[in-house]
């Protein structure tokens, strides 16, 4: 890595994190709450740590079952990672884990504990697949913890058409973490059927979406187009997640389309088009290159044209780092007066950011 590009790699890093300080204390000044902002992913919540997550932070993993003899106390029946143990301490399961347990001899739990002082956690229930998946893991462990996202991605993208529900469930709770360009960069070969994604709960629906416009199914193509259509109006969380679909499958004739049929329609509420603009920021930064240049190009016509989104252009393009509407932000601020401060904060600060990002990156 050359010195200039590590010194722009950190002032990168460093003009996000002023970026969102900036709108935090604009939320805390109760200017944000009127502005309909809308959340930057497509979840509105933070997600749980997956089990992956509490191995990683554990010192001691293993599995075990309650021992017959000793009230349900539960007993270490392997050790897959941490010190040998002589008094466990293993808390008791309840009733009902514990019959199914003894019902099937087989099964255990995968325990985790952070270190010997800690108490232990249950993770999971583990049947015969689930604790194959977990043996195969845990010696991946200490390089997904350095530098393994890649690897620990494709591992649980070969897991999205295992027979079992459950760890088919898990390896999408896994995909949901990953990056963008991580999803682009993964071989997909093992994806998820069309069916799938029409029958997932709202949590899954968007990492289904996502991984569906990555699999260039035509079926795939067709569905996502009357999908995002159908949607449009209803403003859901995880729009977003359709539009870049779309443009991972038509690439810059979807761009196209997306402006002239949802961007410039005024009809639409603000927080809707922001949706969608959050989902040409992740393209401009992660996406084909080709679609990416396309996308920040209508971003400052379509800004051009309607000052009004220069807030939310703001918001999206500067969470991902992209600083390539700033001549265009500049012309709306200079052409419409922001009556919201978050709206003002947000369009100055982008402007401001992206001068120093520039300075920084020479």
């Amino acid at each position: 890595m050359s010195k200039t590009k590590a010194i722009s790699t950190k002032a990168r890093s460093r003009m996000i994190a002023r970026f969102l300080k900036t709108l935090c204390a604009a939320l805390l000044v109760g200017t944000l709450a009127t502005t309909n902002a809308v959340a930057c992913a497509f979840h509105n919540y933070i997600p749980d740590p997956t089990p992956v997550d509490q191995m990683l932070a554990s010192q001691s993993i293993v599995f075990a079952r309650p021992d017959p003899g000793s009230g349900g106390e539960l007993r270490i029946v392997r050790r897959l990672a941490g010190p040998a143990l002589t008094d466990p301490a293993l808390p008791v399961p309840d009733a009902m884990t514990r019959a199914r347990l003894l019902a099937s001899p087989g099964d255990a739990l995968l325990m985790v504990r952070v270190a010997e002082t800690e108490p232990w956690f249950r993770v999971a229930y583990a049947d015969a697949d689930y604790q194959e998946v977990i043996q195969r893991i845990v010696p991946q462990l200490p390089e997904w913890s350095r530098e393994g996202d890649v690897g620990r991605f494709q591992f649980f993208a070969d897991l999205l058409d295992h027979p079992s529900a459950e760890l088919r469930r898990w390896a999408l709770l896994e995909l949901d973490r990953a990056d963008y360009s991580v999803l682009r960069a993964l071989d997909l070969s093992h994806t998820v059927s069309l069916a799938e994604v029409a029958a997932a709960d709202d949590m899954m629906r968007p990492i289904l979406i996502l991984l569906a416009g990555l699999s260039g199914d035509v079926d795939a193509q067709r569905v996502i187009v009357d999908e995002l259509a159908a949607n449009a109006s209803r403003d859901l969380p995880y729009l977003g997640a359709y539009v870049i679909a779309l443009l991972e499958m038509q690439g810059t004739d979807a761009v196209g389309r997306i402006e002239t049929t949802y961007l410039r329609d005024t009809g639409l509420p603000l927080a809707t088009r922001e949706k969608m603009l959050g989902a040409f920021a992740i393209i401009s930064r992660a996406g084909d290159p080709e679609t990416a240049a396309t996308v920040r190009m209508t971003t400052s016509a379509v800004l051009d044209g309607e000052p009004t989104l220069a807030p939310a252009v703001a918001r999206q393009f500067g969470f991902q780092g992209d600083w390539s509407q700033a001549d265009a932000m500049a012309r709306a601020a200079r052409v419409h007066k922001f009556e919201e401060i978050a709206d003002l904060f947000a369009v100055n600060q982008y402007v401001a950011l992206s001068l120093q990002m520039e300075n920084a990156s020479q």
